[in-house]
């Protein structure tokens, strides 16, 4: 039976991997830093992906035919307040485990970010050049730089705005329902555009790329279309059956924090010549697949 490692399988998009890979029938073992993992009947490590030692020893016990490095610090005021945790853990811990994968020879996908772009053009390629206008987006365009220099053969997919179920505080599908049906008003940002994608469809693409030996190097991951966040808070709420008007723009002069790109539209001509298993979605389709959970 192959072996997967997933690191960072205890978050939102790895517990969600990690479960899909035990379906597909994969011996599965998730790297996290709690005391246990969140999803059931997989192996689990304790490690520190910053750690080189302690990832050095969980691949020599795994010997995995298939690493994905899902973990990240992608609060971006929490990077931009701890820039030395950011860079240990997004940037090197990166450069760690694509290292490691290279030499077990195992298919390596590492997730990135629309954060490496300043937000300025319209739609972003995997040819165009990056520079990001925070830290987070800062170490994770090292990170690119450090993954592809370790492992070649390495998935770089960037992402932009992961939905999807959730019983915490991720995937905004549960955050937004559970604040409107509580009676409140949820507030998003109508300046900051994105290409979502559900985590189904992104598991359903990941698994295809780790499969596809000849495929490496940069590729974009997202759905089809644009929204801004509030247009796709909207598109939840009326989906759940609540008013879409109490999902309200923050007010002018509320922002806080470290900057965020405005445009985080990712081009997915590339990805829709690759995949050759996995349909890339509307928005309207991922809208409604995340808030289904499939």
């Amino acid at each position: 039976m192959d072996s997967i490692l997933i690191v960072g399988g205890n978050g939102f998009l790895g517990s969600y991997l990690a479960a899909a890979a035990g379906r597909l029938g994969l011996r599965v073992c998730v790297v996290g830093t709690a005391p246990s993992a969140k999803v059931a009947r997989v192996d689990y490590a304790r490690a520190d992906i910053g750690d080189a030692d302690a990832m050095a020893s969980v691949f020599r016990a795994v010997c995995p035919r298939y690493v994905v490095n899902a973990s990240a610090i992608a609060d971006i005021d929490y990077a931009e307040q701890r820039p030395e945790e950011a860079l240990r853990v997004n940037a090197y811990g990166a450069e760690i485990c694509a290292k490691l994968a290279a030499k077990y020879d195992a298919r390596h996908v590492f997730f990135s970010s629309d954060a490496v772009f300043d937000g300025i053009k319209a739609a972003y390629s995997e040819s165009d050049a990056t520079n990001p206008c925070n830290y987070y987006g800062r170490t994770k365009e090292l990170a690119e730089q450090m993954v592809a220099a370790a492992n070649p053969d390495a998935v770089i997919a960037r992402v932009s705005l992961l939905l999807g179920r959730s019983s915490g505080n991720s995937g905004v599908v549960d955050p937004v329902r559970r604040k409107l049906q509580a009676g409140g008003i949820v507030y998003s940002n109508s300046d900051q555009i994105r290409t979502p994608i559900d985590i189904y469809t992104l598991a359903d693409a990941t698994f295809e790329l780790l499969a596809r030996q000849e495929c490496s190097g940069l590729i974009h991951l997202a759905c089809a279309e644009a929204a801004s966040k509030l247009e796709i808070c909207r598109d939840i709420a009326q989906g759940f059956g609540c008013d879409p008007e109490r999902v309200q723009p923050y007010p002018e002069g509320s922002a806080r924090g470290a900057k965020r790109h405005s445009n985080g539209v990712l081009s997915v001509a590339k990805a829709a010549q690759v995949l050759k298993q996995t349909r890339l979605p509307t928005l309207e389709q991922t809208i409604t697949r995340a808030m289904q959970g499939r």
